[in-house]
């Protein structure tokens, strides 16, 4: 399953030589993934990032001036039918309760010929225990969410991706299955850094009947980051020409 160094460095570079005039963004959150097209797609002229979080839109704007926010819901678009190039959208389909809704509204706007690119972290087993570490604090986070009534469903398999994003229609499409390359005696550092974010995701739901129990988790999962350290959670890439 996870791609070789050689597919993966074809991967990036085939990105570089997309030609993109416009490109949008669902769920952009804090604009992470429009930087990362910024700096991969050398070719892109303008990005919109849409969300429904206005906290999270004042954020990317500050960070990402350059580009166009607006506060919209993934499962409506206020765009005419192919108006862009690329449609995008990182780690956020496990935040839908319809993520096929979604995807078809990604076809709607994109135009034909355009580019669909999706980023999203996988869960597999087979990954090593410094990113399992990133997987049970993202699936905590998640609970937690679940519990004060948000869309947050724990992340998927390889398997499970593959299977929702059969429906997207292209003509082609590219997958590469990423590891970040993370030094051993970065990751013990990483899992030191990591540990107060853990007792953070608990905050929200601190005065309820549900903090006892989500304390003992968060405790083991602070445990397992103290033995094994944290790395980012195996990553799954798709590029699929419409």
């Amino acid at each position: 399953m996870l791609s070789n160094e050689t597919t993966v460095n074809e991967f990036f570079e085939q990105l570089k030589t997309l030609t993109i005039e416009n490109a949008l963004d669902i769920a952009t959150g804090k604009g992470e993934f429009i930087g990362f097209i910024k700096d991969t797609v050398e070719s892109v002229n303008q990005i919109i990032g849409i969300d429904t979080h206005p906290g999270m839109l004042g954020m990317a704007k500050k960070t990402y001036q350059d580009a166009n926010f607006q506060e919209m819901d993934g499962y409506k678009l206020d765009f005419e039918d192919k108006s862009f190039d690329m449609v995008a959208i990182s780690n956020s389909l496990h935040h839908l309760d319809n993520p096929k809704d979604v995807l078809s509204e990604m076809n709607r706007v994109l135009s034909d010929g355009g580019y669909y690119l999706i980023r999203e972290m996988l869960s597999d087993v087979d990954q090593d225990e410094s990113q399992k570490s990133h997987i049970m604090i993202h699936h905590l986070s998640a609970e937690v969410d679940r519990l004060m009534g948000r869309v947050h469903n724990i992340t998927y398999t390889y398997e499970e991706l593959l299977e929702l994003l059969k429906q997207i229609p292209t003509t082609k499409h590219d997958i590469i299955v990423y590891d970040y390359p993370i030094p051993s005696e970065d990751r013990m550092k990483y899992g030191e850094s990591y540990l107060p974010l853990v007792d953070a995701i608990l905050k929200p739901i601190q005065d309820t009947e549900h903090f006892q129990k989500l304390q003992l988790k968060a405790d083991k999962i602070k445990e397992h980051m103290k033995k094994h350290g944290f790395a980012p959670a195996r990553t799954l890439y798709y590029l699929g020409t419409k």
